[in-house]
């Protein structure tokens, strides 16, 4: 979740924080630390960038504030077992490109060893897939 990091500055980036209420409950977490000079937020990066007086708020303390809001964030409690939205989001992103990925690899595989079969399957699987990509990830024009 901390992507940058210098004395006296702070930044956070995370997908939940995408969302402009996320945003300003973090803000409003973050502002009642002592030392805290000013925070600055973008909704569309899910960045936070905290301006701190670095002789009042120690790096321990930064790094509890982030696990913190990592824990309560990143993975909310939604009941045993079970990960927010934004986790569910991010798992899902992977999983769609390991599958590109692994059929791409299939269908050379296939062509390389000659084997026919295993070619045209992976081929398939890359085609199906990439559509549902195509389809899911498409922008308006």
């Amino acid at each position: 979740m901390i992507v940058s990091f210098r004395d006296g500055r702070v930044r956070l980036r995370s997908p939940a924080l995408r969302s402009e209420t996320a945003l300003e409950e973090v803000g409003r977490m973050l502002a009642a630390y002592a030392g805290v000079k000013k925070i600055e937020t973008n909704a569309y990066t899910g960045s936070l960038l905290v301006l701190y007086d670095p002789a009042m708020i120690s790096t321990e303390q930064l790094n509890l504030a982030a696990a913190m809001l990592e824990s309560r964030f990143i993975l909310p409690a939604a009941g045993p077992g079970r990960a927010g939205p934004a986790f569910k989001s991010l798992m899902s992103r992977k999983i769609e490109n390991r599958l590109l990925l692994g059929s791409a690899v299939m269908t050379l595989a296939g062509a390389v060893s000659g084997m026919k079969p295993l070619h045209i399957t992976g081929g398939a699987l890359l085609i199906l897939f990439a559509a549902r990509h195509l389809h899911l990830h498409r922008k308006a024009f």
